[in-house]
């Protein structure tokens, strides 16, 4: 993976890219979202391992990503068309992801390039 991008993510309501080097630096004020970015690949990592009731682990190796869903949308928003939109992306393949909360239920829909 060499790149990931991310939108309605915590503070980020406007889609963000993060290019992933071998060393990779996140500076910036406090609060200005750079603990959000850094729990992201644990997320990613351990929501597409094996099958879990709900689309994202929102508890991974003891870091707490939220309590629920709403948790990690961009101003907590998850009525309307609001989706939190994940991309992974490497020099073969990528994956394009979209979490949506209908209901209380939270549907994934994704897309493989």
């Amino acid at each position: 993976m060499n790149k990931i991008t991310f939108e309605n993510y915590k503070s980020f309501k406007d889609k963000q890219e993060l290019v992933i080097k071998p060393i990779t630096i996140l500076l910036g004020k406090n609060s200005s979202g750079k603990s959000s970015i850094a729990k992201l690949p644990s997320m990613i990592e351990h929501s597409l391992k094996g099958e879990f009731p709900e689309p994202l682990q929102l508890i991974n190796d003891e870091v707490e990503l939220g309590a629920e869903f709403r948790d990690l949308m961009h101003g907590r928003k998850t009525t309307g068309a609001n989706a939190l939109k994940i991309g992974l992306y490497s020099p073969v393949e990528s994956l394009e992801v979209s979490i949506f909360q209908t209901n209380q239920v939270t549907d994934l829909y994704s897309v493989l390039k």
